[in-house]
């Protein structure tokens, strides 16, 4: 087997302090600038370290259960809040995006039926499931997101709390309990709470969830078609004070953001450990951007369950976003990140990849009343019959395979309750069905296969937790083995960071950005692949940019199709370098030309006061630890 080098290059990922908060004190900031972060903690915060981040800033919240905080900072007091005792980072509070149809019209645009003519595959609900004697009955699901409308027949049997996530009272959240209707604005969440737990009471049971018995918990924390990370955190830390009381086993997140290499600290990885730590499994969408290297950042923890999304004939669609081909990092480069619990260990599959697939293409669900996304998904709903049209609306989007992946969830721990979070995840990839032709970063273990989960969920019933962790650690290696055998796998993964910033002048041709990577590519290497994720922005379009690759001696050898401006997704160079003759061996340059950069201080910060970030005093970095060695800039 030919041995293989596979780099990453990614723009605005997120470290001790991102470049996006960094940026505050550069010169087109005034001192008193307010900026809205959130911070990261080494554990919940104390009194005395809830006093100093009053002190600090305003709006000022400090989670009880989770460790993270947040507040309103001013620009010029960013190095003391970085320097406080128990402070692991500092990012922005940023907007996430729900994945679901109006983000795949977006990516994958099909043509509307015709009035009463079905959609391209057909459209249904939850894909068969045979009569298991399971229908996630005693199994409470939280569903994270736009809220819930309670008071759809298919949901109100379901329903055991809804909850509306607010920011009012001392900048801490001001949760309004008991309501019956959350999702108010924008019909995301209702639609997911069916995909879940729908009873299908207003189609005669055609159109039911999943896991048509369990119980749901709504937590309204978004409006319109998005969400900010601290209304996230806000509904964590209600979940993890709440969850004994209503029973939570696992949480469904159908929204995240874009690719980032994986950072412990970022806030939602200390709140979704939180969660699995108590005992919850954590399931988020793997989202709706089609290309390599496009997963929801969010997705990426490996105690977290990613979901990418199948057609409605358990095929793959073209718009579920893809982690990396070659799914490795360096030897020595992600232990100190490993926690407890990790279930990667059996042989120690890479990050980024999801972890089943379950129904995201067509899929029938609860339509609010009133709300955004019923109006657009009218150009599918023509294909239901003409008396389900009020009660139900079709979507498509990985934000509709992770609830079904979740109400699948809620079917293995009705089978059996002593399922713990890492169980979970293993039963579901031990079992799942790959699909053929499809790699596997985009399609994980392939599609979850319920009757088998099940099955393998009673088979552990009375086990005591080490025979469990045996038996599954066996099975998941086989799998695993079974994997890496039909990937040429390669010899290690580099993660670097480009700073967001450059001159505002175009690059002239073949210019070398002035960030070019240093790396050592030894004789006998088979195959370079340089995956560039760019840095997209919402509303504004990517820069143009092209990679480029030259050897030792500076010889080009290997540039991409330029990719032009606008959209999503990432520029890749798959080099063949057996098939290159007279290329010298040794240290090779990787570099992205830009041309049309955004002007230096468009994001409020130049190289070196980003570069300076990634040092932080109280210990090393554990995402600068993936950089290449030295980093002299952000770029390395």
């Amino acid at each position: 087997m030919r041995r293989i080098l596979h780099f990453l290059v990614v723009a605005l990922i997120g470290a001790a302090v991102l470049p996006a908060v960094a940026g505050a004190g550069a010169t087109d900031r005034l001192p008193g600038d307010s900026l809205d972060v959130l911070v990261s903690l080494d554990r919940p915060a104390t009194p005395a370290l809830t006093r100093r981040l009053t002190a600090l800033g305003t709006d000022a919240w400090t989670a009880k259960h989770i460790p993270v905080a947040s507040l309103q900072l001013p620009a010029a007091r960013l190095d003391t809040l970085r320097r406080l005792a128990g402070v692991e980072g500092v990012y922005p509070n940023k907007q996430l995006r729900y994945f679901s149809d109006r983000q795949v019209a977006a990516q994958n645009p099909k043509l509307p039926p015709l009035p009463g003519q079905a959609p391209p595959g057909g459209f249904g609900a939850a894909l068969p499931i045979p009569n298991l004697g399971v229908t996630g009955k005693g199994v409470t699901v939280a569903v994270v997101d736009s809220g819930v409308d309670f008071t759809h027949p298919d949901l109100a049997e379901a329903m055991v709390a809804n909850v509306k996530v607010t920011p009012l009272g001392d900048g801490g959240p001001a949760p309004l309990e008991g309501l019956p209707n959350s999702d108010t604005s924008s019909g995301h969440g209702t639609h997911v709470a069916g995909d879940v737990a729908g009873r299908g009471t207003a189609s005669g049971g055609t159109y039911k969830g999943s896991a048509p018995g369990a119980s749901l918990v709504g937590i309204g924390t978004g409006e319109g078609l998005t969400v900010h990370t601290k209304g996230v955190l806000q509904s964590y830390d209600w979940i993890l004070a709440n969850h004994q009381k209503y029973g939570i086993r696992a949480i469904n997140n159908s929204y995240g953001g874009s690719f980032e290499a994986f950072d412990p600290n970022a806030p939602i990885n200390k709140a979704t450990k939180a969660a699995a730590d108590a005992g919850i499994v954590v399931l988020f969408a793997q989202g709706n951007d089609g290309d390599e290297m496009t997963m929801n950042s969010s997705a990426m923890a490996p105690w977290v369950i990613a979901v990418a999304a199948a057609t409605q004939q358990a095929g793959m669609t073209d718009f579920s976003s893809g982690g990396l081909d070659a799914d490795v990092l360096e030897p020595g480069r992600f232990e100190a990140n490993d926690l407890a619990g990790d279930p990667r260990r059996p042989l120690r599959m890479g990050l980024y990849h999801p972890s089943i697939m379950a129904l995201g293409e067509y899929v029938v669900g609860a339509r609010a009343a009133g709300t955004l996304l019923p109006v657009l998904g009218t150009r599918h709903d023509l294909a239901l019959p003409a008396g389900d049209q009020a009660r139900y609306t079709i979507m498509s989007g990985t934000s509709m395979a992770s609830p079904e992946a979740a109400g699948i969830v809620a079917l293995l721990l009705e089978a059996n309750p002593t399922l713990r979070p890492t169980d979970v995840k293993r039963v579901l990839q031990i079992t799942g069905k790959p699909v053929p032709d499809v790699p596997f970063f985009r399609q994980g273990y392939g599609n979850a296969d319920p009757a088998r989960g099940v099955e393998l969920a009673r088979r552990l019933v009375g086990l005591s937790p080490d025979e469990v962790n045996r038996v599954l650690d066996e099975q998941q290696a086989a799998r695993d083995a079974e994997i890496l055998a039909g990937i040429n796998h390669p010899l290690r993964t580099t993660a670097w960071w480009n700073s967001p910033v450059g001159s505002d002048e175009p690059a002239a041709e073949g210019d070398v950005a002035d960030d070019a990577h240093k790396i050592t590519v030894e004789e006998g290497t088979g195959r370079l692949k340089v995956t560039n994720a760019g840095f997209s922005l919402p509303y504004l379009p990517d820069p143009a940019h092209a990679i480029v690759v030259r050897d030792a001696s500076g010889k080009e050898v290997g540039r991409s199709q330029p990719r032009l401006p606008g959209g999503s997704g990432t520029t890749i160079l798959d080099l063949d370098l057996t098939k290159l003759s007279g290329v010298a061996w040794g240290v090779w340059t990787v570099s992205v030309t830009e041309g049309g950069l955004f002007p230096a201080g468009f994001f409020g910060a130049d190289e070196a006061t980003v570069a300076a970030t990634f040092a932080r005093p109280q210990a090393p970095d554990p995402v600068a630890s993936l950089l290449p060695e030295p980093p002299t800039a952000p770029g390395g």
